[in-house]
């Protein structure tokens, strides 16, 4: 809220309040090359699935990125989930990349899923489980899947 100290306003005009339980890795941001938006970003994703766009309005043309947390290796294995637990596509020795969104200046590393399960079937609209894994760790997700 406006007014509340606890609060950093950001250049959109939104506020953010941190809460971290350690502040061992803190620098100061006004002497970061980083935007609001990535300190954010990085902030919140340290040891999350960001998985976006959320929904996933499927049109054939976009693909779903998963951003991977700093400490996933550059190998990966994805598994979307469907709601009623069945597997709709497992991939295997996936490659993250780096992914450059230029209008903001951030940088991060994601993997891709087309859409399609693995019969190359577009699955229902509804809630989807992702379970990323690398090496012996596991992060999990959602997201909604709409088919256009």
């Amino acid at each position: 809220e406006e007014g509340d100290s606890t609060f950093h306003k950001l250049p959109n005009s939104l506020y953010t309040k941190l809460e971290t339980r350690s502040t061992n890795f803190w620098t100061d941001a006004s002497s970061s090359d980083w935007t609001n938006y990535e300190l954010v970003t990085r902030a919140t994703s340290e040891e999350n699935l960001i998985i976006y766009p959320n929904p996933f309005v499927f049109d054939g043309s976009q693909r779903l990125k998963i951003q991977l947390p700093p400490s996933a290796g550059d190998k990966v294995s994805l598994n979307i989930i469907s709601i009623d637990l069945s597997s709709v596509y497992a991939g295997t020795n996936l490659y993250a990349y780096e992914d450059f969104r230029e209008q903001i200046g951030y940088r991060s590393r994601v993997v891709e899923w087309n859409g399609k399960t693995d019969e190359h079937d577009i699955p229902a609209s509804g809630i989807y489980f992702i379970v990323l894994t690398s090496g012996e760790k596991q992060w999990m997700g959602k997201f909604a899947f709409i088919r256009k």
